[in-house]
């Protein structure tokens, strides 16, 4: 009863998990009163899913937003960029989910606030995955897209004003090439740097 209950002592419930998750037997989950193990392995590959689509959207839109921002550096663009990302690395991703989840999904109804398919569906197929997914990624890539967008905008910038992109300029190639140069460069920069701070003695 003290054990169901969870009476015993802490030092006695804690050492009693960590002998039973050695052999694989993490517990009981309270809430879904489902064993601990099985519910990690349902919804690990899910959660892996929303994971990598949502890094992808926050790699794709940072590095975009980044070299557009850096573009004009110190322009309206770059301003109005930067003043968002610094608003949204401010704000709690908790806050920027229920946000999200009062708009789209109460006052709009255009997506779905949780799960992973209809309420009445009883099979997962790829467009309510889909459909559950966008949402959920969408908040996730948010959260992690500020400081990819300052970090490609710093680099990108700095990268402007090296002689590799000056050079092509100077030789009127368009803007898209000098801004693909500079990208290059900011990218090779970022790997000296990497190699810098790994090759220095401690």
């Amino acid at each position: 009863m003290r054990a169901n209950l969870g009476a015993d002592p802490f030092t006695v419930r804690w050492w009693d998990w960590l002998t039973s998750a050695v052999t694989g037997d993490l517990g009981d989950s309270s809430s879904l009163r489902q064993p601990v193990a099985q519910v990690i392995t349902e919804r690990i590959g899910w959660s892996t899913l929303l994971c990598a689509v949502a890094f992808t959207l926050a790699v794709l839109g940072g590095t975009v937003l980044g070299v557009l921002a850096a573009r004009r550096r110190g322009g309206l663009f770059y301003r109005a960029i930067t003043f968002v990302c610094y608003t949204l690395e401010a704000a709690p991703p908790f806050w920027i989910g229920l946000l999200a989840v009062w708009l789209f999904a109460l006052k709009l109804d255009a997506l779905p606030a949780g799960g992973l398919t209809d309420t009445a569906s009883e099979v997962a197929t790829a467009g309510q995955v889909t459909h559950h997914l966008i949402l959920s990624a969408a908040v996730l890539a948010v959260s992690q897209l500020p400081w990819f967008v300052l970090y490609v905008g710093q680099g990108v910038g700095d990268a402007m004003d090296e002689d590799p992109v000056r050079g092509a300029r100077a030789r009127g190639l368009s803007e898209r090439t000098v801004l693909f140069s500079a990208t290059r460069c900011a990218r090779d920069c970022c790997r000296c740097s990497s190699s810098s701070v790994r090759a220095s003695p401690s």
